[in-house]
């Protein structure tokens, strides 16, 4: 195609069309300079009469300059053209020469459409070629040919995107769930998808990428495995297509200016210094939080106002000491002044110690309320004493409903799907769903021991019914400590030597969810099979010929008590003999009678449980896990700098400048001193928003990012035509290895 282009170059009719000096092939792909001039137009116009008037040879002799060596194409384009009873041969035509990818034809064919001017935007009916959902549009963006997608979208193109399979509209109810639907999505979603689209056919290509991205995700999950991975490959294109834009960004200033775009994001995540890298986590863009450029501004946000930390040794040691023991008298300034006193917590990194601090305190309160009892336990039912320990124990409630509080907005945020995606989140729903419960149980003690008689408040645990309410709250409460203490991980994210070990743990938890949920299906049916079996021989008994008696075994005389045996049976905490089945004594001497159906049959019945469970289904599951964790191992810098890139943007948000539980006063008096300021105004879930956020006046700030967007697009395009090394540039041996020299013209300078 080059060597066609190349052709086409001299003729007299195209002289305008240039092709860089062939030199330096290995590291220089070039583009075609395409000058739309008067000459151009005067020779589209020749050709448009010369296919009315039919002159046939005139016609092959203009497509062979444009197409020389394709001979094949020239006369089926020819055949094409001449045919003008009806649109669909132009419209045939015009896709095969954007298959061909030669702009200039492509241009010559669409002044055809001058005589059907809503046809050319359309595909083919009935081309045995082209599927009819195929546009031109859809197919020039398809091959990622930047040149015929720009002549389309300059000519008013357009492609309708999809719905999600999950859409109710009136639309979607009246499409049929076919297979040619599904086909037709594909193509869209491929189509959009592409660079050329990304970059010409939106007006935020970034914006665009990242609803991309969750479209695709939940493509992935809505479909029913056919097109899979289609879209697992589309969502890693779109993954690499905003990773390359943000490392077109080479200054600071550029890097800030893109980043700090409020365009197009939630109006809660606009609070924040860069909404960008918000939209990028929410949207699952790991590539792109893990790039330098980003990783570079976090961290340089994360440290602002102790822009020089690290420098001074006593100082950051003050600093830090400050806020491991000082943090609950500096946090009270800070919210009583509203932040004119105590401004380091307007420091990312002194509220990420902060709240360290406070949870620390948090678990050491949790382990004193334990310790304080332990002489006094077994009788003690007054929740009002000791004083400390009931102090302890309503600091440790206060700690969990500020806490409640911080996840509850930062659910509304970014709701359920993307507030779970996180493995931590998970545990703070748990662990606050226990300490609630758990408080909720306090509550009722503490206000129901206040009228119980003093002989109560001393009675033995042996006396407490089973469901009493000192008991509940022992077993949340339990509970509730083992996954606070679990919960201590998420700091230690911060460190890169444990960060991977505890990320890959995580990942590993949804293996772990699916395999217990198998476990379950199965020890259920063998549960109710081996009740069935042994059901009706429960309580008898026989006298042996030694003198002994024995009874048959009750491991499986009720379904959840044969499911609990055999869940420790997985263990090896169950044989064989443990669960003898006796039917009795019979005859005039009244021998023992054995039923060896009943007893193989029960035995069978386990030796399958634990051929399937044990012998495969565990070790399937050791070698799915050990697939995961090789998988975050493998990316182990990618999954850290995306962990570290939302751990930092959840101490970015203005709503989590204090820990718990000292956030519940802050919560409290924040939105009454940014309301009584009049530069705010109520907006949920944030109750308060800079009013300039919600109605901005942004000119400037338009003109340079539309400036910046055509300088990030000519060095994008330079590097995809020059392969120069860069530190922003992390795949460009990969890309250096597998690129293969330009087909077409990559883009009109014009």
């Amino acid at each position: 195609a080059i060597a066609g282009e190349a052709a086409a170059a001299t003729s007299s009719k195209f002289g305008n069309l240039q092709l860089p000096e062939e030199r330096d092939k290995a590291n220089y792909f070039g583009h075609i300079t395409y000058r739309h001039t008067g000459s151009q137009v005067m020779a589209m116009r020749q050709f448009r009469d010369l296919v009315l008037s039919g002159k046939k040879n005139q016609i092959v002799k203009i497509i062979s300059e444009i197409l020389p060596s394709h001979d094949q194409e020239l006369r089926y384009l020819t055949s094409l053209l001449l045919k003008r009873d009806n649109p669909e041969p132009t419209k045939e035509a015009l896709l095969s020469a954007i298959t061909l990818g030669s702009r200039p034809l492509v241009e010559l064919i669409l002044q055809l459409f001058a005589d059907f001017p809503h046809e050319e935007r359309s595909g083919c009916t009935n081309c045995p070629m082209f599927a009819p959902h195929i546009t031109p549009l859809i197919l020039a963006c398809s091959l990622n040919n930047f040149a015929i997608v720009e002549t389309l979208l300059l000519r008013g193109h357009t492609v309708t995107m999809p719905h999600h399979a999950q859409c109710s509209c009136d639309s979607c109810r009246l499409v049929a769930n076919s297979n040619v639907e599904h086909l037709r999505k594909v193509d869209v979603y491929r189509a959009v998808a592409s660079e050329a689209y990304l970059w010409l056919g939106t007006s935020d290509p970034f914006a665009a990428a990242a609803a991309l991205s969750t479209d695709f995700e939940q493509a992935i999950e809505d479909d029913n495995v056919e097109f899979v991975d289609v879209y697992t490959q589309l969502h890693q294109n779109v993954q690499n297509f905003a990773l390359r834009l943000v490392e077109q960004c080479w200054k600071v200033e550029e890097v800030d200016l893109f980043l700090s775009q409020r365009s197009l994001s939630l109006l809660t995540n606009c609070q924040q210094s860069y909404p960008r890298v918000r939209m990028g986590l929410d949207a699952s863009l790991k590539d792109f939080s893990a790039s330098v450029p980003v990783q570079r501004a976090c961290t340089s946000l994360w440290y602002q106002g102790w822009g020089n930390f690290g420098s001074n040794l006593s100082r950051d040691t003050f600093r830090i000491v400050r806020h491991v023991f000082a943090y609950p008298f500096i946090a009270l300034l800070f919210i009583i002044t509203n932040g004119s006193v105590g401004g380091s917590f307007n420091v990312p990194l002194a509220r990420y110690i902060s709240y360290t601090s406070s949870y620390v305190v948090f678990l050491l309160c949790l382990v004193g309320i334990r310790v304080g009892r332990q002489g006094s336990s077994i009788y003690d039912r007054d929740m009002m004493q000791p004083t400390w320990q009931l102090v302890m124990e309503l600091y440790c409630f206060l700690y969990v409903v500020g806490l409640l509080l911080e996840r509850y907005l930062e659910l509304s945020r970014r709701g359920v799907s993307n507030y779970f995606s996180l493995w931590w989140r998970w545990f703070d729903f748990l662990l606050l769903g226990l300490f609630m419960l758990a408080f909720h149980i306090w509550l009722t003690a503490l206000f129901i021991g206040i009228k119980e008689p003093s002989i109560m408040k001393k009675m033995h645990r042996r006396h407490w019914p089973m469901f009493d309410y000192f008991l509940l709250y022992d077993v949340f409460l339990a509970t509730g400590c083992i996954l606070a203490f679990w919960k201590s991980f998420y700091f230690f994210q911060l460190l890169k030597g444990h960060g991977a070990t505890i990320i890959s743990i995580g990942r590993c938890v949804s293996q772990i969810y699916s395999y217990l949920f198998v476990m379950g299906v199965i020890m259920f049916s063998f549960a109710i099979g081996l009740n069935i079996l042994t059901s009706p021989y429960l309580k008898m008994s026989v006298h042996k010929e030694d003198g002994t008696d024995a009874e048959s075994s009750n491991y499986f005389d009720s379904i959840p008590n044969a499911f609990r045996h055999l869940y420790w049976a997985f263990y090896g905490y169950m044989e064989y003999s443990s669960y003898p089945m006796e039917v009795g004594n019979a005859g005039p001497d009244q021998a023992p009678v054995q039923n060896t159906v009943l007893a193989m049959a029960t035995e069978g019945i386990t030796m399958a449980y634990y051929a399937i469970l044990v012998i495969t289904l565990l070790n399937l599951m050791i070698s799915l896990l050990v697939k995961k964790a090789d998988e975050v191992l493998d990316n182990e810098d990618l999954e850290f700098k995306y962990t570290r890139a939302c751990i930092y943007s959840e101490f970015f948000e203005p709503s989590i400048s204090v820990p718990p539980p000292l956030n519940i006063i802050h919560w409290i008096s924040r939105p009454i001193f940014c309301l009584a300021s009049g530069d705010y105004q109520f907006h949920w879930p944030e109750i308060y928003i800079r009013k300039d956020l919600v109605d901005p006046s942004i000119e400037k700030i338009d003109e340079e990012r539309i400036n910046l967007l055509v300088m990030m697009f000519k060095r994008y395009r330079a590097s995809k035509e020059c392969l120069y090394k860069s530190a922003f540039r992390a795949s460009v041996e990969k890309e250096k290895t597998e690129a293969v020299p330009a087909k077409v013209t990559f883009m009109n300078d014009t």
